[in-house]
């Protein structure tokens, strides 16, 4: 470890440095300490607005060095593991945190227009052409007036002194730096400062997840799809660190996934949204030995509370919720299956004319190493039918008038395995499979089926990409069973690399992922000890 003292040394001869916006503040031993951004990359873009990838951090203190030199030895020591771990935190994250500026990713589709009233009255707060840039930049940026629209409620020019900042208006629960954002804000506002404003105008609201982009034409029409990702920072963790749910019902490893057909001739705009999320019951896999597959312990009795908050969160947020359980039916994943059964069964639902809870189960493994076809088919069925049953978001874009909604999405999958992460992945591939077929023969008719087949290997490379990215942030490596989505069919090659996957996460499950625990509590809690 670096000397910390030296550090704050020579930090006393740094006049200024160039920085693209806040991420926050994190309150530590001696005080607080700045975190900004410091470099980034264009992504692509989505509705027009580019899409940023966070790829470098730094972190300033905003204390004199006189309170350092007030700790004890134990602390200053503390305090230089803390902002390592930090540091580390930051570092390991940035390969999958984004950004947008004029465009709300921590919101899909669906909820942006239910919290405006058009597409038009989003905060756009920055040109679609422009990149981000310094201080006085950003502040310039920002201080067009606009009036929107948020939470069904309209902003009447002239009622406040600002419009609201993107920070203002993302949705928390997929804010990376929801903790230190608002550290931040409340510290600028507890001073009383004219610059409050300006202040929470540069907070970044950062997305872990992912997002990548795919374009094809035919026929002169070009079809763009995106795929984004957006992990709740509720309950956030490394695999076998955190599982299951805690006290108020916010599940590990929760992510958020949608995905954006957009096709610019003919204006129009379609959103198909799916959730996952750790078993939704309290249950953890501890590291006591050296053992290859730790065992699955069960809180029991099962405490249903739990369990009915995380289920009114879902139902409140998407309307009906289709479980796909695709966990095993013997053994450890038996016993938690069994649990989840028992406890979805126990929860206090309305009486209404549909079931508002729909459970399906499916033993992923058993049914790869039987190679049914049958069974396959049905579940393919199944699924089409559960997808048209609940929807989808279709919007028609107008530049001269209000943007017309043709469908709303009226219920969301809530698809599982043991981690969420392989199994879950291919499964959910196939479900966003079938909303595009759906939704390209019902924006083109004549040429839907055609687009598909041109789409279909760049869809599975798509969702593979995406799958490896999840799985680096939860568990350390990309995902099994790669090529299952990739090529549709598992191949030598995979099997080798699923067989240097695996090593891996066993390893690092061993020997590093608590120091990446620690930072993650660190980073977005606040938390050290």
């Amino acid at each position: 470890m670096s000397d910390f003292a030296g550090h704050f040394q020579s930090s006393l001869e740094v006049s200024s440095k160039v920085v693209f916006g806040c991420v926050g503040t994190i309150r530590l031993l001696a005080g607080y300490y700045l975190i900004v951004l410091t470099s980034y990359e264009v992504v692509d873009e989505i509705q027009g607005f580019r899409v940023y990838r966070a790829s470098g951090f730094d972190i300033v203190r905003c204390f004199a060095p006189e309170t350092y030199g007030s700790l004890s030895p134990r602390q200053k020591r503390d305090e230089g593991r803390y902002l390592q771990l930090l540091r580390a935190s930051l570092q390991r994250g940035s390969r999958l945190l984004y950004f947008s500026l004029g465009y709300d990713l921590t919101l899909n589709c669906q909820r942006q227009h239910l919290f405006t009233r058009s597409s038009a009255s989003l905060p756009k707060f920055i040109a679609k052409d422009k990149l981000l840039g310094s201080k006085l930049t950003l502040r310039a940026m920002h201080s067009k007036e606009v009036a929107i629209t948020y939470r069904g409620r309209m902003a009447v020019p002239g009622a406040v002194e600002y419009p609201r900042t993107c920070w203002q208006t993302a949705d928390k629960s997929f804010c990376w730096n929801r903790h230190p954002g608002q550290t931040l804000a409340t510290a600028v506002a507890a001073t009383g400062s004219a610059n409050e404003h300006d202040v929470q105008s540069m907070i970044l609201p950062l997305v872990c997840g992912s997002f990548e982009s795919l374009q094809e034409s035919i026929m002169n029409i070009t079809v763009k799809v995106s795929l984004i990702s957006r992990t709740s920072i509720g309950r956030v963790g490394i695999r076998n660190h955190c599982r299951g749910v805690d006290s108020e019902g916010e599940a590990a490893n929760f992510i958020e996934t949608e995905q954006v057909l957009e096709i610019p001739g003919r204006e129009a705009l379609y959103s198909f949204v799916i959730v996952r999320g750790s078993v939704p019951v309290k249950w953890s896999q501890p590291l006591v030995d050296l053992a290859w597959n730790q065992q699955i312990l069960l809180h029991e009795p099962c405490d249903i509370a739990p369990v009915r908050r995380h289920f009114s969160r879902l139902l409140s947020r998407y309307g009906i919720v289709t479980v796909v359980d695709l966990l095993g039916t013997i053994g450890d994943e038996g016993r938690l299956k069994a649990c989840f059964k028992k406890a979805l069964a126990s929860l206090p639902l309305p009486q209404t004319h549909e079931k508002l809870i729909r459970y399906f189960q499916y033993d992923a493994h058993a049914e790869s190493r039987r190679g049914c076809p049958a069974s396959l088919k049905r579940l393919q069925i199944w699924s089409k039918l559960e997808i048209c049953h609940q929807g989808y978001f279709a919007i028609t874009l107008d530049e001269g008038t209000e943007s017309v909604v043709t469908r709303m999405q009226d219920g969301v999958f809530r698809v599982n395995c043991k981690d969420c992460l392989d199994r879950t992945n291919i499964f959910q591939c196939r479900l966003a499979q079938i909303a595009l077929q759906e939704q390209l023969c019902a924006v083109l008719p004549q040429d839907g089926d055609s687009m598909i087949r041109r789409l279909s290997r760049l869809h599975r490379r798509l969702w593979a990409n995406h799958g490896d990215r999840i799985s680096l942030q939860y568990s350390g490596t990309g995902a099994l069973k790669r090529d299952a989505v990739r090529v549709g069919r598992q191949t030598l090659s995979g099997l080798l690399r699923d067989g240097r996957v695996a090593l891996t996460r066993y390893f690092r499950g061993k020997f590093s992922d608590g120091w990446a625990q620690d930072g993650l509590d660190l980073w977005t809690r606040g938390h050290y000890a």
